[in-house]
């Protein structure tokens, strides 16, 4: 599942393709749709399963996306990994507790359609 954050401004008074300050003619430049987060993968459903660190892993790109910090200053680094070890908890939890009727997908096949994917897009 990929979530998506749609990112609104409003603009007043005629500007950036707006009429009446209100109606827009099309859709503005700074109206825009994009990915949460590309380098979050999907954990659930894969045979292999997850293990600990593709959990932890994703784990400390959700925090890191939601601190803003690659790596944090010392003064933030307990608080970091604090948040990392609720948020890798909480995503073993949330793994367990889910069920489906589909059968596991192949992690290496999901690998190479997502580098084919890669190629057509940056060619």
């Amino acid at each position: 599942m990929r979530f998506l954050v749609i990112v609104f401004s409003l603009a007043g008074g005629g500007r950036n393709g707006m009429i009446g300050g209100d109606v827009p003619r099309r859709a503005p430049r700074f109206w825009r749709v994009t990915p949460v987060c590309r380098s979050i993968r999907t954990l659930f459903n894969f045979d292999p399963p997850a293990n600990d660190e593709d959990i932890r892993a994703a784990a400390r790109q959700f925090v890191r996306k939601l601190s803003g910090f690659a790596q944090p200053s010392r003064a933030n680094a307990a608080a970091f990994e604090a948040a990392v070890d609720e948020v890798a908890d909480s995503a073993r939890r949330l793994m367990a507790s889910l069920t489906t009727q589909q059968p596991p997908r192949d992690r290496a096949l999901e690998a190479e359609r997502a580098r084919q994917r890669a190629r057509r897009r940056f060619a």
